[in-house]
């Protein structure tokens, strides 16, 4: 993902980062590509972290932005601006 690094170090400055939150998301979902979950999957992915993990919630905002980082990735690789 380009621009990776930075956002990674803004988002996450623990270091576990974007990458290893998407990484969660793709695991917990039985290794479903994130085209095919929509928003059901992310409201439930983000009550596992809460309520299974015990995540505060400033890293469940972190949880949010990197899955939202995904669905602006697939528009635009769907639009051909790779």
């Amino acid at each position: 993902m380009p621009g990776g690094d930075a956002i990674q170090t803004v988002l996450a400055p623990d270091g576990r980062g974007v990458y290893a939150l998407i990484r969660q998301f793709i695991l917990w979902s039985g290794k479903r590509h994130p085209k095919e979950m929509g928003g059901e999957e992310v409201r439930r992915f983000l009550g596992h972290l809460a309520t299974e993990r015990a995540v505060a919630p400033r890293r469940q905002n972190q949880a949010l932005n990197a899955l939202g980082i995904i669905a602006v990735s697939s528009e635009l690789s769907a639009l051909g601006w790779e």
